[in-house]
């Protein structure tokens, strides 16, 4: 008998390894990479993705899987350590399975995913979808409750706070990191960051009567790496050039240029360019 309550609680050791493994990986996912998955077909990554869609659940989840697994293996544990040694037994327990609660239920599996966030989420995956559905009702019932003690605090549920960084601002962030830690060169990031840093807004003539002014407004930002100019200017009441350029640099040695004309008029447009490709060694 005490040797099937040794395996029940190596079982729930066990059970509660993986969703603390599943925990920290599916919440350190990228879901950038698993999009990228997706497109390349691994169907593991569209249930990673369907996962982080629902976070709210896939937290209670985990929490409620992992407890009730803990919290089954010290019961256990405790009535034989009880039944062995009597009621010492008890503090001989909760020495035991702190330790292996801590290591091998908590730490070792936790570490094991941070290191590998994505290979453990994609491994992870289907098994916890089909712990979400198993536990589908108690998970409706527990979050109501949280839901209603949320609103007798006066606090909002379901809200999303915005990002306090723009999506351009999280790219370049991101591309920043991985230059960082080594992941991506000097070059290739000045290069990222001049692209993000390209922004252009052309308000081009429409109306070529003589009644009407000809506006054209360039906005340009310039960066490391990125030179970029334009000009227009209106030559009659009907007539108008324009020019556009934009030279990269800095891409190991690579320089790109590219220029573009344009001649609007009421009878003619026409438009010319030409492009460069330099390399220097």
């Amino acid at each position: 008998m005490d040797w099937l309550g040794f395996t029940i609680v190596i079982i729930c050791l066990l059970v509660s390894g993986f969703f603390a493994a599943s925990e920290t990986a599916l919440t350190g996912a990228s879901r950038a990479s698993m999009l990228r998955l997706s497109k390349q077909g691994n169907h593991d990554a569209d249930v990673v993705s369907d996962l982080l869609d629902m976070r709210e659940r896939l937290i209670g989840a985990l929490l409620l899987g992992n407890n009730i697994a803990n919290i089954g293996a010290s019961a256990l544990a405790t009535g034989i350590f009880t039944t062995w040694f009597g009621e010492v037994g008890v503090l001989y327990a909760t020495a035991v399975m702190t330790a292996l609660v801590v290591i091998f239920a908590e730490v070792l599996p936790k570490t094991i995913a941070i290191n590998a966030p994505d290979r453990v989420s994609l491994a992870v995956a289907r098994p916890m979808m089909l712990t979400l559905y198993v536990l589908g009702p108690l998970l409706t019932v527990i979050e109501t409750i949280v839901i209603g003690l949320i609103k007798l605090f006066g606090l909002t549920a379901g809200g999303h706070q915005a990002s306090v960084l723009s999506p351009t601002d999280r790219l370049r962030g991101a591309v920043d990191l991985l230059h960082h830690e080594g992941k991506v060169e000097k070059q290739d990031r000045d290069m990222l960051g001049g692209l993000l840093d390209l922004r252009g807004h052309l308000a081009w003539a429409h109306d070529f009567s003589a009644a009407r002014s000809m506006p054209a407004v360039f906005q340009v930002v310039s960066s490391q790496g990125l030179i970029s100019g334009s000009t227009a200017f209106a030559v009659a009441p009907n007539l108008a050039l324009s020019g556009v350029s934009l030279e990269l640099r800095d891409m190991k040695g690579w320089s790109a240029s590219a220029n573009v004309d344009s001649e609007l008029s009421s009878l003619v447009r026409s438009y010319t360019g030409r492009a460069v490709l330099r390399y220097v060694w």
